[in-house]
């Protein structure tokens, strides 16, 4: 059926429309070389990943038929995924499915999408900037999906990508469960002369700065039909973080080839400047320092790792950062002293932030100074959270 689509554009529109009616998920691209792009994987373990969501089509109450892409929790109230996932859909076209595994057997909680924002430089022909951000129309409390570092060197690592899309490369064979698999990340300038080498009329270095590719020599493994903008991940620093979202492929698990992702780590200002301005009601993480004369907290170094923020404390051991409702890991780390990780959560309620945790850390057993745990230290740092409005 795919060579005849490339023959006639007749046979294209026919087999497109054909392949929306049989195929759960299929998501239909302007290049007839643009697959939606999990292929040689395994089940994922049910709730390992609390963060990844099913797209569905709105108009289909079965969340099975109607899963047609995959995509992030990366806010208590926003999603990320490809933007094929997106384009020409408005917020009423899209639920998004969260703390799903088996879309035949589990109910997940489905929510509405309140709005849809698509990258301005989308190109739907070469799926540049090919992502998107869905905002929900109620926030949830499941873990969220940190993003990469910006500057975060991807080639030559291994990550996961996941999805509930087709298992098989040559028929239509879509799971209900969870896949995952295991991916190394190769250059751009590899994954370039793959595709030139595959096909030189057709693909001119086709891999944009703004994508990463993952992938076997051999083929074999890679993500398909219904996978689209689901997450690639990498380990960063004690946490897994989202590095690229699927987006197209030659096919599905072809040798000589690989399969692009959105690189997520160029789109953090996007992301970040998206949600600030969409995100009314903020909320400010502050810690307080007190009774610390002698600690030098004046030196901690405190990291909000989800934002990517890392900010020295002033005199007094006063930090704050502005952020959006969603779960943070604050770092807290005072050299010589204490090294100290704590998760909290700010979620919207009405007009106000409900704050998760207002907490002293660290406990006794967990200070140190010069390798020797003093309780009588423990109680001086104490992690405030306050909720404000923003503008």
């Amino acid at each position: 059926m795919k060579s005849i689509c490339k023959q006639m554009l007749i046979w294209s529109i026919l087999c497109g429309l054909l392949l929306l009616l049989i195929i759960p998920g299929a998501v239909s691209v302007v290049s007839a070389q643009i697959s939606p792009r999990i292929i040689g994987g395994t089940e994922a373990e049910p709730g390992a990943w609390p963060w990844m969501v099913s797209l569905v089509r709105a108009s289909q109450s079965d969340i099975y038929y109607g899963h047609y892409c995959g995509g992030s929790l990366i806010n208590s109230g926003w999603v990320v995924t490809a933007g094929h996932c997106a384009e020409n859909r408005t917020a009423g076209d899209i639920d998004v499915v969260v703390g799903v595994h088996d879309l035949q057997n589990d109910a997940g909680e489905r929510i509405r999408v309140k709005k849809v924002m698509m990258h301005p430089d989308y190109d739907p022909d070469t799926l540049n900037a090919d992502i998107a951000l869905l905002e929900l129309e109620s926030d949830v409390s499941t873990q969220i999906l940190p993003l990469i570092s910006p500057d975060a060197v991807l080639s030559g690592r291994t990550g996961i990508t996941m999805g509930w899309g087709s298992t098989d490369p040559d028929r239509d064979s879509y799971p209900s469960t969870l896949q995952q698999l295991s991916l190394p990340v190769v250059s751009n300038e590899t994954c370039n002369e793959a595709f030139n080498t595959y096909n030189s009329f057709y693909y001119h270095d086709p891999i944009f700065d703004s994508m990463v590719c993952a992938g076997y020599p051999e083929g074999g493994k890679d993500a398909c039909v219904g996978d689209s903008g689901g997450p690639l991940i990498l380990w960063e620093g004690d946490s897994w973080k989202l590095a690229g979202m699927v987006s197209w492929g030659e096919g599905c698990a072809l040798p000589d080839l690989y399969g692009v992702y959105t690189r997520a780590g160029h789109f953090v200002d996007f992301i970040k400047s998206s949600l600030m301005k969409e995100d009314a009601l903020w909320g400010q993480l502050t810690t307080a320092f007190a009774g610390h004369e002698g600690l030098g907290v004046a030196n901690a170094r405190i990291t909000v790792q989800e934002t990517g923020d890392t900010t020295y404390s002033d005199a007094a051991g006063n930090f704050s950062l502005d952020v959006p409702p969603g779960s943070y890991t604050i770092r807290i780390e005072a050299p010589g002293l204490i090294t100290v990780t704590k998760q909290i959560s700010l979620f919207r309620s009405g007009d106000q932030i409900d704050l998760s945790s207002q907490m002293n850390i660290p406990p006794a057993g967990d200070f140190t100074r010069n390798g020797k745990i003093d309780a009588g230290d423990a109680v001086g740092i104490l992690q405030t959270i306050s909720g404000v409005r923003k503008p």
